[in-house]
């Protein structure tokens, strides 16, 4: 195993663990788990971190790559650190195939493969020296966990006997009830539309810096994920394509409410507008 460091589109560092063709991943966690907490304790004053979020991303066409499992530090208010760091670790183990189940089935799927390898990497948290790392860089300020499921986050809790709860979607889907992402009610109704929207726009607002006077939103779903392009034209060098925890929770619902009425998502564009008052004009329009 190596670590290549690179800078992606938007000029984020980017570190990603190669592996062998025939790679033991439970060490993989190990070495991903050493990489990111040392470079916490490194550069606990340039980055601000309080928190470490996990996303992972499956492989879900046989045209596609290897799936990715990523990593990087939120700060105290949950948004990316100002000085982000990515950390990849690609996987021909991360895949779950789209062959037509239906959406609560392919949900569930995606859902266990999510939970499988959180819990590898708590399994991996207790692999010497991972917990001295723990230890050090809580000694620096409080240090959380968290992991991206299907309707929000998890709280991986490492050093405790087990996680937090998963939101009401994910243990609904585990347990085979019925199952609605939350936030959405049912129904053509431009007001929810409207509450969405502007849920949506008040997430962008408080993700991206204050200097931020025009926010540009591109999302785009391919397979049974979001991909995002977040930025301000008047600072193309400060856009990013991880969004915080609130705008894809925002996001999310809002993408439920569209498909759940029938109508196909490709895509959105959105321009969110601050105005001299401190109020927000947003413009949403759909992507081909």
């Amino acid at each position: 195993m190596r670590w290549v460091s690179t800078r992606n589109r938007v000029g984020s560092v980017e570190h990603k663990l190669e592996m062998p063709e025939a790679p033991d991943l439970d060490a993989a966690y190990v070495a991903f788990w050493r990489r990111i907490l040392g470079d916490a304790i490194a550069q606990v004053d340039q980055l601000g971190w309080w928190t470490i979020a996990f996303q992972l991303s499956p492989r879900e066409s046989p045209d596609e790559g290897e799936g990715k499992l990523k990593a990087g530090f939120w700060n105290a208010s949950n948004h990316w650190c100002a000085h982000p760091n990515s950390y990849v670790l690609p996987s021909e183990a991360f895949v779950v195939l789209d062959q037509g189940q239906g959406d609560a089935q392919r949900h569930r799927e995606l859902l266990t493969l999510y939970l499988e390898h959180y819990g590898r990497l708590r399994e991996a948290a207790a692999v010497k020296p991972v917990p001295s790392l723990f230890r050090k860089a809580r000694a620096l300020r409080p240090l959380k966990v968290v992991a991206a499921v299907l309707d929000g986050w998890l709280d991986l809790r490492i050093g405790q006997p087990q996680t937090g709860p998963l939101p009401e979607y994910d243990r609904n889907l585990l347990a085979g009830d019925p199952a609605e992402m939350r936030g959405f009610r049912g129904g053509l109704c431009d007001g929810e539309w409207l509450a969405l929207l502007h849920a949506v726009s008040g997430a962008l607002i408080r993700f991206t810096p204050e200097h931020f006077e025009t926010i540009e939103c591109m999302v785009r779903a391919e397979g049974n994920r979001l991909f995002y392009q977040i930025g301000c034209p008047d600072f193309p060098d400060e856009g990013t394509t991880e969004p915080g925890q609130d705008v894809h929770q925002a996001m999310s619902r809002l993408v439920a409410h569209k498909i759940k009425n029938g109508e196909p998502f490709v895509g959105m564009r959105f321009v969110v507008q601050i105005q001299s008052d401190g109020t927000a004009r947003t413009h949403a329009e759909t992507l081909n």
